[in-house]
């Protein structure tokens, strides 16, 4: 069963900062169910923020919502990808859209909580789109 290891890994990457064991718990899980969309956007998450590897990272993300579409929490770590080393915007916006009409509150929290890390990280945050 993927979740659990997929809680712990997550645990151990915020909460413990042990990279190295979370890194092998993701991708344990991805080794039971190598479709599970939360392991595999986690596992993109970490890839990008921890290891630095964004082409790894797009990948999995492509994977995560070819399997959960739907899914507020990838679209917007996805379009963040895309907007701050691609350079995308478009793109990103597009994502950002989508789980906006998805779901407007979970995407307006990912997002402004995405704006307070780039506050304490220096960046220009984006402006969240309010929908009417």
């Amino acid at each position: 069963d993927p979740v659990p290891l997929n809680h712990l890994a997550m645990l151990l990457q915020d909460a413990r900062g042990d990279s190295q064991q979370a890194e092998e718990l993701y991708r344990k899980a991805l080794s039971y169910a190598p479709s599970y969309a939360p392991t595999l956007s986690n596992m993109a998450g970490f890839q990008y923020s921890v290891r630095g590897d964004a082409d790894y990272a797009e990948k999995l993300y492509r994977r995560a919502l070819s399997v959960d579409p739907a899914d507020v929490g990838t679209l917007i770590n996805y379009g963040s990808l895309l907007e701050e080393h691609r350079k995308d915007g478009y793109s990103a916006q597009k994502l950002f859209d989508a789980a906006m009409t998805i779901d407007p509150y979970t995407a307006k929290r990912y997002l402004e909580q995405q704006q307070g890390d780039q506050y304490q990280e220096g960046r220009s945050p984006r402006i969240v789109k309010e929908e009417d």
